[in-house]
């Protein structure tokens, strides 16, 4: 929200504004900062302490209705006047409160005096939806948060303490330093970002991924490493989007995105679309505006997603018209995106994949990961025989067409189960086998459309070989 749009808004007598708020004390701080500034009168209600400053001689405390006939008491002949009305929306299921708001408005127009509403939502009644204006008072930047912590750690750890208050309001970022003002400074970063991650995973629809692996312990992939490192450095003009990365399951694409977060210092981050499947139609595209704003504020940050994810192919089934919806939001976003947010899209069924995410004015490029080669074969099975204590056996397995996760999970079932290597090959079915029609399909998409991830080259896929079998006429 601009602040000059809310001053306006403010001056403006003729529409009440309506302010959707996850932190009211200082929505009402800012409304008084301004009033300050512009010459307004600021007067404020609540249920629990009614007017205030308490000049009048009935407070109004809990009685909204008793309130809204005050107005003409409340007019300055000198000052432009605010009536700031917090907590108002938990009273707007008496229709006597939505007529009498709305009367309040219309004396307010002739009389200087606006109408502002504090409320968690937007969702405005249908008798008030042309008497405000709607407007969100925004989560605080990062470096509005930098005074908060001045006087409770060193210069060396205020940027470190700011990036993990980022995505929080100023009174979850108050709890979180009262939280961990007695630890060390090594503690007191850690304990912050665990705060973080439970209250935003609480109040959102987004979730934090862990992130345990380095980007350089993954087998190949080089090109799509370089690619992604320099997308992700700070300061790069022009700024970088993100990348789709395709693949058959256990290719490493997840491992990927979180190793990449995990290598450049930026929480990774997913979006809960399952929290989607409950909302009716007029709710969506607010609820996924709200939680894009959020990964906004946690910037920098590397915004991992599954075009597979089981949320979306869900919603895609009962209601495809707003699985549409939810990725035209989506896209929407992701074209006007903030430098901060690097978008990590991986896909593994090519129907899946907006056709949107092919074009570059949405996404830098497009990855292809096919199944490892002999050489990467060989330094995935020699990784997995040293974690879990194999034996160098002779002849060594081939591995053909495995992808790396099965030729791990082979190392890890021999080692469980007391097994031979040849003995645990034998338990397992790799992906190329079990799903060869699928696999020939995502290649094909992405033939002519991505890159290689090994060398950076344009994909281009061999047509699959079709076996047919000939017989001679004459015994029909």
């Amino acid at each position: 929200m601009p602040i000059d749009f809310f001053v306006s808004c403010l001056q403006c007598p003729q529409l009440g504004t309506w302010t959707e708020t996850s932190d009211p004390l200082e929505a009402e701080l800012l409304i008084q900062r301004l009033g300050r500034e512009n010459g307004l009168r600021i007067i404020e209600w609540n249920p629990a302490d009614g007017l205030t400053p308490n000049d009048w001689q009935t407070n109004c405390r809990g009685r909204p209705e008793q309130l809204l006939e005050m107005l003409p008491s409340f007019v300055s002949q000198f000052c432009h006047t605010v009536l700031v009305l917090r907590h108002i929306h938990m009273y707007l299921d008496d229709t006597r409160i939505r007529a009498a708001l709305r009367r309040a408005v219309e004396f307010g127009a002739a009389h200087r005096l606006t109408i502002v509403v504090l409320a968690p939502d937007p969702h405005v009644p249908d008798e008030l939806r042309h008497a405000f204006n709607l407007v969100s008072h925004d989560l605080p930047k990062r470096n509005e948060l930098l005074g908060l912590h001045g006087s409770m750690v060193g210069s060396i750890e205020r940027e470190m303490v700011a990036h993990g208050l980022a995505g929080l309001t100023r009174s979850e970022a108050r709890h979180a330093l009262a939280l961990t003002h007695s630890m060390t400074p090594v503690e007191r970063i850690a304990g912050i970002w665990s705060y973080k991650a439970w209250h935003v995973e609480q109040n959102s629809l987004v979730r934090f991924v862990r992130q345990t692996v380095a980007i350089e312990s993954l087998v190949g992939m080089s090109h799509l490493k370089h690619h992604a490192l320099i997308g992700t450095q700070p300061g790069r003009s022009p700024a970088r989007r993100g990348l789709l990365v395709l693949g058959p399951p256990g290719s490493g694409k997840r491992s990927f995105c979180q190793a990449l977060g995990n290598t450049v210092g930026r929480p990774v981050v997913r979006i809960r679309w399952d929290g989607f499947l409950g909302l009716v139609a007029q709710d969506l595209e607010h609820e996924l505006r709200k939680t894009l704003s959020v990964v906004e504020a946690l910037s920098p940050v590397v915004l991992a997603c599954d075009t597979g994810d089981r949320g979306l192919t869900e919603m895609g089934f009962w209601n495809a018209p707003l699985a549409a919806r939810l990725w035209a939001v989506f896209l929407e976003w992701l074209q006007c995106s903030k430098p901060g947010v690097y978008v990590a899209a991986t896909a593994e069924n090519a129907g899946h994949v907006p056709k949107e995410f092919w074009q570059r004015e949405f996404l830098d490029a497009a990855y292809f990961v096919d199944l490892p080669e002999a050489s990467q074969r060989e330094q995935v099975w020699q990784r997995g025989r040293m974690d879990f204590g194999l034996p160098e056996v002779l002849p060594r397995p081939t591995f053909q067409e495995w992808t790396a996760s099965e030729i791990y999970h082979c190392c890890r079932t021999a080692s469980q189960l007391g097994l031979t290597i040849s003995e645990s090959v034998n338990r397992i079915t790799p992906y190329s086998e079990l799903s060869r029609e699928p696999l020939n399909r995502l290649r094909l998409a992405a033939s002519g459309r991505a890159l290689k991830a090994d060398s950076g080259e344009l994909y281009r896929a061999c047509e699959p070989v079709i076996p047919r079998r000939w017989s001679d006429p004459s015994l029909n």
